[in-house]
């Protein structure tokens, strides 16, 4: 059992390391690792606002904190608005919400969701901090609560299985301590037993091998990709967390240089290494420049406090029946 300081500190490394990193990558994105590599640089946070993946987390943070656990309609509810209405909704159709409000079963809304959903959910994927820590300690809830979500807002298969990567990631770095010879090998170990498809388990064992033996930044994107796929995210983001254990600031900034769509990888990053390393170890020079960093902190704080006041499993969904009433 942890004690409540150190828990305390690992929410708000998670919440506000995944807000981090998605600032400090947000200015680099689309350049290539050659761009960033033109001259030496140390990674600074040029503009301290953090994109709208990281506002998706906050709106399921607020959910689970006003709810005690998983209301699946407030959560989708929350998460729809606070994406950018004008960047495309990347999760899949929103034709499944207004099935939701009109009253139909969590199973109504998926149906052949795994053929027609967009296989591009970032904005899902890196929004599962939120769900990671607060069913940290109970992975088959975590399970249940991820695919439900993913039926809500119409996951294609491989973005609900990258979201659930991400969630089982920062799930099982909670009770992690880098600083007590923690073997990275471990966790990657634990999530691929937990990951179904077999693309996923591939890069999972792709990851172990570049852990083993370390590669060039080239061959590290040419593997486990750098896109907006959460095929080619959600591993590479699990890579740069474990292969710098040694520092939150090594992981970030090693995730922002492989280029690509670094907001979304060093944000997901982030929230890993943010677990993994506590708040503490989150550089200050870039906390205090990250927009609402008091907010955001409060909402780590808050959500540990629903966690704790909801019991030792959390609260999880226990029926198929349509969860919109809170978020309608």
């Amino acid at each position: 059992m942890l004690q409540t300081r150190l828990l305390r500190s690992k929410f708000q490394g998670g919440i506000v390391g995944s807000a981090v990193g998605s600032a400090l990558g947000a200015p680099f994105k689309g350049l290539s690792p050659d761009d960033l590599d033109l001259e030496p640089w140390s990674l600074e946070m040029i503009d301290g606002r953090y994109t709208c993946d990281v506002k998706a987390m906050m709106g399921i943070t607020e959910s689970l904190i006003e709810h005690g656990g998983f209301d699946g309609g407030d959560a989708a509810h929350r998460f729809k608005t606070n994406i950018n209405s004008s960047k495309k909704f990347s999760v899949g159709s929103v034709g499944a919400y207004p099935w939701m409000r009109d009253g139909a079963p969590w199973g109504a809304a998926d149906r052949g969701l795994l053929d027609r959903g967009d296989p591009n959910g970032n904005n899902a994927t890196a929004s599962m901090t939120a769900f990671g820590l607060f069913y940290y300690d109970d992975l088959a809830a975590l399970r249940e609560v991820c695919l439900a979500f993913g039926s809500i807002i119409r996951l294609h298969e491989l973005a609900l299985e990258g979201a659930m990567i991400q969630a089982y990631a920062v799930a099982l770095s909670v009770e992690r301590m880098p600083w007590g010879g923690m073997d990275p090998m471990d966790l990657v170990e634990e999530v691929e037993g937990l990951t179904g498809h077999p693309l996923y388990r591939d890069r999972l064992r792709a990851v172990k091998r570049f852990l083993n033996s370390p590669q060039d930044k080239r061959e590290i994107i040419k593997v486990l990709g750098n896109s907006m796929e959460p095929l080619d995210s959600a591993p590479t983001a699990l890579y740069c967390a474990l292969s710098k254990i040694e520092s939150f600031e090594a992981a970030v900034s090693y995730a922002v240089g492989l280029g690509g769509y670094t907001d979304i990888i060093a944000a997901m990053t982030g929230a890993i290494s943010g677990v993994l390393h506590c708040l503490e170890d989150i550089p200050y020079r870039w906390r205090t420049r990250l927009e609402g960093i008091d907010h955001l902190s409060d909402l780590a704080d808050k959500l540990l406090k629903a966690r704790e006041s909801s019991g030792a499993a959390g609260h999880s969904p226990t029926s198929r029946d349509n969860p919109w009433g809170a978020g309608s």
